[in-house]
């Protein structure tokens, strides 16, 4: 109930200033594919280690 309610005043708040809620194309990218690039660093050099 607590979650539904902060969605909604988040969403009301950036209904209401729009523009400072602007994200560029760039940091979208870094946030969505970021996480899944580090994983596969780390798991390359994990492999690579052992030898």
């Amino acid at each position: 109930m607590i979650s539904l309610l902060l969605s909604g005043l988040l969403k009301f708040i950036g209904y209401l200033h729009s523009n400072v809620l602007l994200i560029n194309d760039f940091l979208l990218v870094l946030l969505v594919f970021g996480p899944a690039i580090l994983v596969t660093i780390i798991l390359v050099f994990k492999k690579f280690s052992r030898f």
